[in-house]
């Protein structure tokens, strides 16, 4: 079994990881999903405004654990490396079979403003801090 570098390289094909191995506490991979199916499928209780940029019809899901990616072998290995190609797209089915649970940040990317979204480790707070 071939174990990721510090730089997050594989001995055995010198593939990257997609977030690296300092990152893997937040994320040891990504996929993205239908965001409507989403919403249908885990219904965390906000009201979903439909608006028409294409990005938000897609909702990221960052796994925190190599537990929690796919159980599709195949989609495990593009979820966690970066082979050329976008993060995967799932089913919500699919993509969250293994979550035990889920955390949900809602925002709105703003096009005509430099918006950023950090994830920070610490205390569980459940709500959204704003600058």
């Amino acid at each position: 079994k071939a174990v990721p570098k510090a730089d997050g390289t594989n001995d055995d094909t010198d593939e990257k990881l997609r977030f690296g191995e300092k990152m893997s506490i937040f994320a040891s991979g990504a996929v993205s999903v239908d965001k409507l199916e989403f919403k249908k499928a885990l219904d965390y209780g906000v009201v979903d405004f439909h608006r028409p940029h294409d990005g938000e019809k897609k909702a990221m899901v960052f796994y925190s654990s190599k537990k929690s990616l796919p159980s599709n072998k195949v989609d495990a290995h593009s979820a966690m490396y970066n082979d050329g190609k976008p993060v995967p797209e799932l089913s919500v089915d699919e993509a969250m079979k293994n979550c035990d649970s889920v955390n949900v940040v809602l925002t709105h990317p703003e096009q005509d403003i430099a918006q950023c979204t950090a994830i920070v480790g610490g205390y569980e707070s459940y709500t959204m801090q704003h600058w």
